[in-house]
């Protein structure tokens, strides 16, 4: 397995991906880091798996979010990729001298990923992504 950034071609991947899991569309570019190629792909066997978006902010915190994995990889080991692949947005925000990161976390699956990494999860509030294209 391999983490890399990603490149301007992996945006149809992705749309792909999303769709995938019945998203209406997929974000726009122009809304994601770096034009849509400021994030992290892990790959098994040359073959995406799993990507998420790193927002670099104006202060020592770091965003990821958009965290999508292809719907169709069915093996075992998807929750361990994806923990390498969080893993891989800590060093990253940590190279960029981030002193923290920030996360929202829908299923459980991800939240289970996130406490197993150290991350501090408000079990009171239940979390929901909202976002406003303007």
């Amino acid at each position: 397995m391999k983490i890399r950034k990603l490149t301007k071609s992996d945006y149809k991947t992705l749309e792909k991906w999303w769709k995938g899991f019945n998203w209406e569309s997929a974000p726009r570019k122009d809304i994601l880091p770096e034009n849509g190629t400021g994030g992290l792909m892990i790959e098994k066997e040359n073959k995406g798996v799993a990507a998420v978006f790193i927002y670099n902010t104006n202060s020592s915190l770091s965003w990821i979010t958009w965290l999508v994995s292809d719907p169709n990889y069915k093996q075992r080991d998807k929750a361990l990729l994806i923990e390498t692949l969080i893993k891989g947005a800590e060093q990253v925000s940590e190279n960029m001298g981030k002193k923290g990161m920030f996360a929202f976390g829908k299923t459980n699956s991800i939240v289970n990923i996130h406490k197993k990494l150290g991350w501090f999860v408000d079990e009171n509030k239940p979390g929901k992504e909202m976002i406003k294209l303007i």
